[in-house]
């Protein structure tokens, strides 16, 4: 499961954006990706794949809601 969060108003650039996601059935955080005010953080909780950064956690949280149907 994935949340999004930002800043309500469009008309200014972003203050915060952060992406979060949680396995569904245990409520466990999996990784979250965050910029807020200028500053880029990140981390995947996963025990198969722990890393930090924006890029990695960004990617994984991609990898991880790609829609697998062919």
């Amino acid at each position: 499961m994935e949340i999004t969060v930002q800043t309500a108003d469009v008309a200014k650039p972003p203050q915060l954006l952060a992406r979060y996601l949680y396995d569904g059935q245990t409520r466990e955080m999996l990784a979250y990706a965050k910029q807020e005010k200028g500053k880029w953080e990140g981390m995947v909780f996963d025990r198969q794949h722990q890393s930090t950064g924006w890029d990695e956690a960004n990617a994984y949280i991609n990898k991880m809601m790609a829609d697998d149907r062919k």
